[in-house]
């Protein structure tokens, strides 16, 4: 798309809507997306692309669902697609190039491209809970006796012609209206209304992705944007207010103690996320207070030569807040009913996408395109897509900021970030991960930032993530104390942070922390990273 004359907005639709069939376990067209961009002019701004609950999904409602928790698949817990308006409003508002040209590769690769390593393994990995739970889903990816394999064809005609009708539309407004209340709307409701979805063509057509403004915090020098509450992107910015109590040198990451004041501060800052977050729609979220410095000051004189077992949220707004929901007692395991991609701390089976785009004139993307996975949801037949659960993170709990609500946006663990830094360099950054990627990327931030390490270095340097607060995702565990580790960590470290009382679980090296970074100096020079795990090429310094 940039060799073709787009820019940066261009490019980011289009890598979107590839993703959406190259990686059906990581991303889909029903998912959703936060979207941070800066444009050549320097205007900075977010796009909200998080789609709300149906009208019916009332607390007493949800609760007749799931009883304390929704499930972590099916349609009990779908929302509205809200990756696809973004992107459609993205391309509307700020792309150059014509939606038809945008779609082309996309449409090309749904109807057909060979499987590779990653996917072939995927596709063995989910043969029997697609065949066995979602047969539309097995008829699209599992279309053989045998899955697919690496070399083998494979192809979701139905999802070609969806994009298609999209093109078609000739507008990206009009494509967004064919959904949104128009045809395409009624096709997707009326299939899952049959299958005991709540979500209604009122649904779609009452909601909107928009622009909003970012989230700020000045950090020594430099300032980092993230979206709203609605994800849980300020949390990244707790963390640096916590953070600023300590010099450079005593938070670049280097040592046990270095560590152990992060992961308190991670601690701390995730404690508030449960506590105060939600959609600031429906709920005052009280950020200006979260992110003051004397309320970091007070947070940050928690943090003790020992590690905490508590929950310890803060008072923001005078009033006590007790332990969250989830955060005590038993809760559900296994591959049972309700297991989605996630299912708690353990190891995940699936994850998200992230991507970061920069070009010649200036424009930066930041986007992390999630949900609408395909081994959680059935796959709309006449579609070829699945629809997002993410209702799976709402808070079962009356008053709680994140309960649900009619039309509520729940609040989602996927967050981009954009920072400006000392000098006018700009860094686009983020990764899949969960409720661990305002750790990795808050990491290798402050290796950057703090330890003056190049974004290579950064991005492949080891790294852990806390366990301790409860998982957003079904079946909300937590595991107080718990830090997973990646086996290549320093001994040293790990010795270090089992003496301070830290339950050290160490996993297999090289198994965390899958960041990328974009770098635009003042002058123009771009840079990328990512890093190296599970199998992502190197990339170093791009003219």
């Amino acid at each position: 798309m940039l060799e073709q004359g787009g820019n940066a907005f261009d490019a980011a639709v289009c890598v979107a809507f590839c993703l959406n069939v190259l990686e059906p376990f990581l991303v889909g067209t029903g998912g959703e997306v936060p979207i941070l961009l800066r444009r050549a002019d320097g205007r900075v701004r977010a796009l909200a692309g998080q789609g709300c609950a149906p009208a019916t999904l009332t607390l007493d409602r949800a609760c007749e669902l799931g009883r304390d928790r929704l499930p972590g698949e099916g349609l009990a817990s779908a929302v509205v697609p809200g990756a696809l308006g973004a992107w459609l409003v993205l391309a509307d508002e700020l792309g150059s190039l014509p939606l038809p040209r945008l779609l082309g590769p996309a449409i090309d690769l749904a109807e057909g491209f060979e499987v590779y390593p990653g996917l072939a393994g995927q596709l063995r990995r989910y043969e029997q809970r697609l065949r066995k739970r979602y047969p539309t889903t097995a008829a699209v990816y599992l279309p053989d006796d045998e899955p697919p394999g690496v070399g083998d064809r494979l192809a979701n005609p139905a999802l070609a012609r969806f994009y298609r009708r999209l093109a078609a539309a000739g507008t990206p407004g009009a494509a967004a209206a064919l959904v949104y209340g128009g045809e395409l709307g009624r096709e997707l409701v009326a299939w899952t209304g049959a299958q005991g979805g709540l979500l209604t063509l009122e649904d779609l057509a009452s909601w909107r992705p928009r622009f909003e403004e970012t989230v700020r915090f000045d950090y020594r020098g430099a300032t980092v944007h993230k979206c709203g509450p609605w994800s849980q992107g300020p949390v990244f910015l707790q963390q640096l207010a916590l953070l600023q109590r300590w010099s450079p040198a005593e938070v670049a990451l280097g040592d046990e103690r270095s560590w152990h004041r992060w992961i308190e501060c991670s601690k701390l800052a995730f404690a508030d996320r449960e506590a105060w977050y939600g959609d600031p729609d429906f709920t005052p979220v009280p950020l200006d207070l979260l992110l003051q410095p004397g309320y970091a000051a007070r947070r940050a004189s928690l943090v003790g030569e020992k590690a905490s077992l508590e929950l310890r949220a803060g008072a923001a707004d005078g009033r006590p807040f007790g332990p969250p929901l989830y955060w005590e007692g038993a809760v559900p395991t296994g591959d049972g009913d309700g297991a989605g991609p996630h299912a708690g701390w353990g190891p995940p089976r699936g994850d998200t996408t992230h991507l970061d785009v920069a070009d010649r004139h200036g424009n930066l993307v930041a986007a992390t395109p999630s949900g609408g996975w395909a081994q959680s949801s059935p796959v709309i037949p006449e579609l070829g897509f699945c629809l997002s659960t993410r209702a799976q993170m709402f808070h079962l709990a009356a008053g709680h900021p994140n309960a649900p609500a009619p039309r509520k946006r729940p609040r989602t663990t996927l967050t981009p970030s954009l920072a400006r830094l000392p000098g006018g360099h700009w860094l686009a950054f983020g990764t899949p991960g969960g409720d661990c990627q305002d750790q990795w990327t808050l990491q290798a931030f402050l290796r950057v930032f703090d330890g003056g390490q190049t974004l290579h270095e950064a991005c492949n340097a080891p790294a852990l993530h806390s366990a301790h607060f409860p998982n957003s995702f079904w079946p909300r565990e937590a595991k107080p104390g718990a830090v997973v580790v990646e086996g290549d960590m320093p001994a040293a470290v790990i010795d270090g942070l089992q003496r301070r009382g830290h339950r050290v679980e160490v996993g297999p090296p090289r198994s965390q922390g899958r960041c990328s970074f974009v770098r635009r100096a003042a002058t123009g020079e771009l840079e990328a990273a990512i890093s190296q795990r599970h199998g992502h090429p190197d990339v170093g310094a791009l003219d």
